[in-house]
């Protein structure tokens, strides 16, 4: 099986800078981390994607379906990371994926 990778730049940043003063991405991570500090699990995500757009950030934070004990739980657990990482300025939308 081979993985393909592919990229479409929504944006043309060959005559400016649109996302110029957006946090790089480690900056933005240590921000969410803190944002999510408090919630019980967060530390069980396994990996947050951030796509950059129009000086904004969209946030996708995925996490194991099995660390949730029920549906309700990861309702509630999704909620509450959506709600804190919209603390965040830059931050213009949060998915939170299970798998």
């Amino acid at each position: 099986m081979i993985d393909v990778t592919v990229h479409i730049d929504p944006e043309d940043d060959e005559t400016g800078t649109p996302c110029g003063n957006v946090p790089m991405r480690g900056v933005m991570l240590e921000r969410l981390r803190s944002y999510w500090g408090n919630i019980p699990g967060a530390e069980r995500i396994e990996d947050v994607a951030l796509h950059y757009l129009g000086g904004r950030i969209r946030v996708e934070a995925r996490i194991p379906l099995d660390t949730m004990t029920d549906l309700d739980h990861a309702r509630r657990f999704a909620k509450d990371l959506v709600e804190v990482a919209y603390q965040d300025e830059y931050v213009t939308e949060v998915k939170v994926l299970f798998f």
